[in-house]
């Protein structure tokens, strides 16, 4: 009797462990990301940027009904993005760039689809 308790106290004790190891890993894989640069940073000061609830909108000069839902690769800023959609801006396109958990897309896959019940008209 007394061996199997202790048996399960070290295979409890072993599995957290490994259990915290994995966390702590995974916190220092999502740290090491690519950052955005002054460029992005400096798209974010421009008219018609706005941030609100983890989505970035450009919002075009002109009334348009199209908009592109961008999701950032995985382990980049989601703003260092904020160049290239600031192009399709200026072509007359409503551009959001949604903010992901831990910079994966993988943890929020269906972000498209609270930026499209808040923007039904696109």
């Amino acid at each position: 009797m007394k061996l199997a308790w202790s048996l399960k106290k070290k295979l409890t004790v072993t599995i957290l462990l490994i259990l915290s190891l994995c966390i702590i890993v995974f916190g220092l894989y999502v740290q090491d990301y690519y950052h955005a640069d002054d460029k992005a940073l400096a798209v974010l000061q421009h008219t018609g940027v706005t941030q609100e609830h983890g989505v970035t909108t450009l919002t075009p000069e002109t009334t348009s009904d199209i908009g592109i839902i961008f999701y950032p690769g995985a382990k980049v800023e989601s703003i260092a993005y904020l160049p290239i959609l600031e192009k399709l801006q200026h072509l007359g396109y409503y551009c959001y760039l949604v903010d992901m958990p831990f910079r994966m897309a993988i943890f929020h896959s269906n972000a498209a689809q609270d930026v499209m019940k808040q923007h039904p008209n696109i």
